[in-house]
């Protein structure tokens, strides 16, 4: 009774704000042959979702009422008041339950069609083996949204006489139109050769393919390219490959549009040569090399990850322009906006090495699979950095150069002891990457990026940060030390920072850049899958490892900045063991700036899946007319180890659980499987 009563507490008379989601599909798969030599293929998928949700407040949505959940002090108000008002104060006027019925409602219709379409034709009486296609896909997405808005007074009835806060307004029209419209599409054409002579294996393909991608609020994107691949086989043993591409986008100025990409691949079955036919323990043994070039075609993006749109033109606006004749009014004329465009913006090249091994041991009892890569990408877009003196700027340049390298495992054993079957796995991943080169101001040599990893601190918004040093335990502690200039008020209680440059003032430029990113630079995972007889158990842990996470949102989350990790901020009493600076309502800058005082370790290890499982003896299943019947019971993220558990916080999403972060849940599950 009391589940329904709360699912029924967004509905009005006018509408329902209950938050819905529903989802319709078709789909169809027709291949059909019209020929001997001809075939033809068909794959369609239409989706129609419908979305409700209620504005909240600001349009927030759900995410607006989890927020009021979240950051109102438990006795700001009633809920209700005793006459049916809502309650609010003066202060706190956001009432949630006024967000889910008088608030408004949300609502979305979303259509996607995607399609594709492809035909081959066998041409054998020219040459065995070739074949001539052709393909063409289709990607539709729209969306229709419309909604009520709405307002509701809150009365704090504690004062007297009563008060009412917040304006009401009747049920109206927010909006109604369609938005998002867009539409994709590819085709290409191109022969393929496929052919076995011997011990000669060749595969080749040629493609010419056109893509475009095209929306109501924005330029269409276009490429275009021209593919060519040959992978050699002989003996089923020694592999050769090569692929080239030329391709284009008119994201760069004509002439600079399109470039040349190669890659070649080389392989080798060593295990099935004769002299290794007596390495007893090793039953499996593939080498393999890689080498290449690609280009980053379409949307392009700089190191800030701003997407950088026709860098090459040089865009002009109108407006007020000087002062002509004896008159005080200005002319009307058009004029170049800056930063202007770079002509000599072209393709971010990106070489690939990859070199790697597969090997099987033990009659591939245990088969193991490993991957050295090392890439380089250069003409990174970024930022020109011109002296002002010039008067404009330039949009981008290519100026940067990132390495990225690394190694990638992973292990599976598999065994069988009778009635005991074991199953084990393991993987690895270790990727590290430094910037090298980026077009820079003049900058302090120990605030520069170059040699660091890429990647920030997201709720940071940044990898340079303040060192610090403690917290400052008096005010004769304050005096004594480098003038704080970070904020206007420093007292007993507030992190000191150390004066990295010597001149015996906190600043701007006394932070320093650093490696630490919210990116791991190590991702592994293990489990296992065991069956003995008629019962069963399987389990996956998943682990990151080299990431840094910045607890200080997480500090001064809730009402007025205050949660149960205030318990924990410094006071006169707590000086001693405190692990958070004083807590402030107002003028707290200096504890707000971006230090490593607030970054932790985000490394964690999480059990996502454990099932155990019991399977139904065959003479049971048999009289109960079933082939096979398992019972088992399961969960998903159950366990997290990790050194952010003291201050309740999910490495994976620091934020989950407070204001509109939605946690990560712990699932159980139960069930049946039988197959009659």
């Amino acid at each position: 009774m009391t589940k329904m009563a709360y699912l029924r507490i967004p509905q009005t008379d006018d509408y329902n704000s209950n938050t819905n989601y529903k989802r319709y599909n078709f789909r169809v798969n027709l291949d059909y042959e019209v020929t001997k030599t001809l075939s033809f293929s068909l794959l369609a998928g239409v989706r129609s979702e419908r979305r409700t949700d209620p504005i909240g407040g600001g349009g927030g949505g759900s995410a607006a009422v989890l927020t009021s959940l979240f950051t109102l002090p438990p006795n700001a108000f009633p809920i209700l008041n005793q006459d049916g008002t809502y309650g609010g104060t003066s202060v706190y006027q956001t009432n949630p339950l006024g967000q889910l019925q008088n608030s408004g409602v949300y609502k979305a219709i979303t259509n996607v069609l995607q399609a594709t379409i492809s035909a081959k034709q066998k041409l054998d009486f020219v040459t065995p083996g070739l074949s001539a296609n052709v393909f063409f896909s289709y990607d539709n997405y729209g969306n229709y949204t419309y909604g009520f808005t709405q307002n509701y007074a809150v009365t704090n009835q504690t004062l007297t006489p009563a008060q009412t806060f917040r304006t009401p307004a009747v049920l109206a029209y927010q909006f109604a139109g369609f938005g998002t419209s867009t539409k994709n599409n590819e085709v290409w054409a191109g022969f393929d050769y496929d052919r076995t002579t011997g011990d000669h294996k060749i595969n080749a393909s040629a493609r010419a393919q056109q893509g475009t991608s095209a929306a109501v609020d924005r330029i269409d994107y276009n490429e275009r390219l021209y593919v060519g691949r040959v992978d050699y086989g002989f003996k089923n043993r020694y592999f050769l490959g090569f692929t080239g591409s030329y391709s284009g986008s008119e994201n760069y100025a004509p002439g600079r549009r399109f470039g040349f990409f190669p890659a070649g691949t080389i392989g080798w079955l060593a295990s099935d040569e004769d002299f290794f036919k007596s390495v007893k323990a090793i039953s499996y043994l593939k080498l393999r090399a890689s080498y290449g070039r690609n280009g980053n075609i379409g949307p392009t993006y700089d190191a800030n990850g701003n997407l950088v749109r026709l860098p090459y033109r040089a865009l002009f606006t109108r407006g007020a322009g000087p002062i002509l004749g004896s008159s005080f009014s200005s002319t009307t004329t058009a004029y170049e906006v800056s930063p202007t465009g770079n002509p000599l913006t072209t393709w971010e090249k990106i070489n690939r090495l990859n070199v790697g091994a597969d090997l099987g041991f033990f009659d591939n009892a245990i088969n193991l699979s490993a991957d050295y890569f090392n890439e380089t990408r250069t003409d990174i877009l970024g930022s020109s950095n011109l002296p002002g003196i010039l008067g404009v700027g330039v949009s981008s340049v290519n100026s940067g150069k990132v390495n990225s390298k690394g190694v990638d495992m992973n292990v599976i054993y598999t065994k069988n002891f009778k009635s005991l079957n074991v199953s084990l796995n393991g993987n690895f991943t270790y990727a590290a990457n430094k910037l090298l080169e980026q077009s820079l101001p003049g900058i302090i040599s120990y605030q520069s990026p170059l040699g660091y990893n890429i990647g920030n601190v997201t709720s940071s918004g940044t990898k340079r940060f303040y060192v610090s040093d403690g917290l400052f335990q008096s005010q004769d502690e304050i005096n004594a030390s480098p003038k704080q200039s970070l904020s206007g008020l420093v007292v007993p209680g507030d992190i000191k920072y150390k004066d990295i440059n010597g001149d015996n003032v906190i600043d701007s430029r006394d932070a320093v850049a650093t490696n630490y990113t919210d990116i791991p630079n190590v991702y592994y995972g293990f489990g296992f899958n065991i069956s003995y007889k008629l019962f069963d158990i399987s389990t996956q842990f998943q682990g990151v490892s080299g990431r840094t996470v910045d607890i200080r949102p997480v500090v001064y989350a809730g009402p007025n900045a205050l949660n149960q990790l205030s318990l924990d901020a410094w006071t006169p009493a707590t000086a001693a063991t405190a692990k958070f600076p004083r807590t402030a309502l107002s003028d707290n800058a200096n504890n707000n700036a971006s230090s490593d005082f607030w970054l932790r370790s985000g490394n964690y290890i999480k059990l996502r899946t454990v099932e155990l499982g019991v399977t139904l003896p065959q003479r049971l299943t048999y009289k109960l007319h079933m082939q096979r019947a398992r019972f088992f019971v399961g969960g998903y993220n159950l366990l997290t180890f990790s050194k952010l558990k003291d201050y309740g916080i999910d490495p994976e999403t620091t934020m989950a659980g407070r204001a509109g972060n939605y946690p990560y849940l712990k699932t159980y599950t139960l069930g049946l499987n039988v197959k009659f």
